[in-house]
């Protein structure tokens, strides 16, 4: 299911090359390694795109070797697939992008992925100030685990061994990219690709996905959670009964007050809220005024910490 989803907004780096067409939307984000060395890659996303190729926008098929120290380079994550496509390496995406009859000022498009060659680690990523701090590029995030289109929409909070980074609330993102660095359970975006000096070598370059989205079943939009789930502890909490019709019982199962408590709809927008509770570790609420359906329970603890699980209201 394509969910990447970017706002109808001009040009926010220059006009494009003679010859070239301006994307709907574009930018740039900009690479440093731990001793300084930099690059950029520009994304964006128009509806004459495609998800294969597109020198009209200025993309390149980048064949020579990659800096022995430091380059980046990216591709579309569509034609990348498991590593078997023919796919591009360049300087510049573009998305392939369709419009979205549900959000009228937003597009429905496709992800980037960059792979990084970074001899010394870890590599910062960063980017204008605010850029993603709107509704139709509010979820967006980077990952270095391929797996992640694997997980159930629900599941990203009970999921701490997938990496991911927020691009809302932060202009930077900081990862090692490498076997060593790899989290349990995750299996890493890698492209086989000759280094500078090596002699016609193939060499692994390690690749973090990045998608433009509003947050639909993916966890940075309006979901309160962590940057990094694999060192989180979240607190614990029950809903009782699971489905219900009318009332619902919240038990915190470590004896810490109820706190803040967010309801989401299937499509992660917020449909109501209940404030914090003194004193007791359990609440009773009457529910029956929410539309039948899936929802996201969050409790947002005093200390910072978030907590979420899946509820059915019948």
């Amino acid at each position: 299911m394509r969910n990447w989803i970017i706002v109808f907004i001009p040009l926010l780096y220059g006009m494009p090359a003679m010859g070239q067409l301006q994307p709907i939307f574009q930018t740039t984000l900009y690479f440093e390694d731990a001793i300084g060395n930099r690059d950029s890659i520009v994304v964006g996303l128009d509806t004459l795109a495609n998800s294969i190729f597109n020198p009209q926008f200025g993309e390149e098929d980048i064949a020579s070797p990659f800096d022995s120290v430091f380059e980046v380079r990216a591709t579309h994550w569509g034609s990348f697939g498991w590593g078997e496509g023919d796919y591009i390496l360049s300087k510049k995406i573009i998305g392939d992008a369709e419009s979205n009859d549900d959000v009228s000022v937003c597009y429905v498009g496709g992800a980037t992925l960059f792979f990084i060659h970074a001899k010394y680690q870890p590599v910062r990523i960063s980017w204008a100030a605010g850029i993603f701090n709107n509704y139709c590029v509010g979820g967006s995030f980077f990952t270095p685990d391929r797996m992640h289109q694997m997980v159930d929409p629900w599941d990203w909070l009970a999921m701490p061994a997938i990496r991911f980074g927020c691009a809302s609330g932060t202009e930077t993102y900081e990862i090692a990219l490498g076997d060593e660095y790899c989290a349990p359970l995750e299996i890493s975006y890698i492209a086989m690709q000759e280094i500078e000096g090596n002699s016609g070598t193939l060499d692994s370059i390690y690749g973090v996905a990045f998608g433009i989205t509003n947050g639909y079943f993916i966890p940075c939009s309006q979901l309160p959670v962590y940057e990094n789930p694999r060192y989180a502890q979240a607190h614990d909490f029950q809903i009782s009964p699971n489905p219900a019709q009318s009332r619902i019982r919240i038990v915190n199962q470590e004896d810490i007050a109820v706190s803040t408590l967010i309801f989401y709809n299937h499509l992660g927008k917020m449909v109501a809220e209940y404030p914090a509770e003194p004193g007791s570790s359990q609440i009773d609420l009457d529910i029956s005024q929410l539309a039948s359906g899936i929802y996201l329970v969050v409790q947002r603890f005093p200390d910072g910490r978030t907590s979420a699980r899946k509820w059915v209201k019948m």
